[in-house]
């Protein structure tokens, strides 16, 4: 009798590492389903032979290398049923990533040293890092998907860096980021001034450039004001007081008044 082959799974969406199942059913030329013979199930010309049950055969199937392979389902029995075949060129897929680049700081001096961190969803390959279209060093990505790199001889401007990840055996798609900092010569503070109150406190706020760099707090002597070294200012007399904030060799001044 003819036959006919059918089979579940061969038109999933593959991807590698992913594992799916093809299901194989033979039906003969009166429609029924048939429960005897062996459906072989040949990936990429190797062969995994299985016995029909329950009118099934199943085969777990999963690729580690992208790209196109074939897969080739036979039915064939000792008996009075005749051999069938299916064929099917499927293509496989690379994993997906997504890579997330980030900085040290946002903000440098000249001098300081940039440290650049991808991290991405693969457990193998490697990340270019540039700045600009220049290629500065391809570092290998360890099992917890990270690469650094760190870049000295930073000069003023604003620049972009960008991390590329690649996979040369092609299991994971390439994935990018990048990020945007500064070099400034000098650094500089500049601060708000304050009112306050006889025996109030408050915060002197300020920013830096770069950011985060530390400042030192330093009150006059008109004993009308005591500020800590995180910039607490306390009002202690009626008066104006100045506070002088210190980075590196730059200065800026708040002018304390209190009532």
């Amino acid at each position: 009798l003819n036959t006919t082959i059918e089979v579940t799974g061969l038109d999933s969406d593959w991807t590698v590492g992913e594992e799916f199942t093809l299901v194989s059913k033979v039906k003969d030329q009166y429609g029924n389903y048939i429960n005897e013979g062996n459906v072989t199930f040949w990936i990429d010309g190797v062969a995994y032979t299985v016995a029909l049950s329950n009118y099934a055969a199943n085969k777990t199937v999963s690729f580690n290398q992208y790209g196109k392979h074939n897969i080739t389902v036979s039915f064939d029995s000792k008996h009075y049923y005749s051999s069938s075949s299916v064929s099917k060129l499927i293509n496989v897929d690379s994993i997906p990533t997504s890579l997330s680049l980030s900085l040290n700081k946002d903000s440098f001096l000249v001098g300081d040293s940039l440290v650049a961190r991808a991290v991405v969803n693969a457990s193998h390959g490697k990340v270019s890092f540039y700045l600009g279209n220049n290629l500065l060093s391809t570092v290998n990505v360890n099992n917890a998907g990270v690469a650094s790199y760190t870049l000295n001889g930073l000069v003023p401007g604003s620049f972009i860096l960008t991390a590329l990840y690649h996979d040369d055996a092609g299991e994971y798609k390439d994935s990018s980021d990048d990020s945007g900092f500064s070099v400034l010569s000098t650094s500089s503070v500049v601060a708000e001034d304050m009112i306050l109150t006889v025996g109030d406190e408050g915060t002197i706020s300020y920013i830096t450039s770069p950011s985060g760099l530390k400042v030192t707090f330093d009150a006059d002597d008109s004993g009308v004001v005591s500020v800590d070294k995180n910039g607490k200012v306390t009002a202690l007399k009626s008066g104006t007081a100045i506070v002088t904030l210190i980075v590196g060799d730059n200065k800026s001044y708040v002018i304390n008044s209190t009532t």
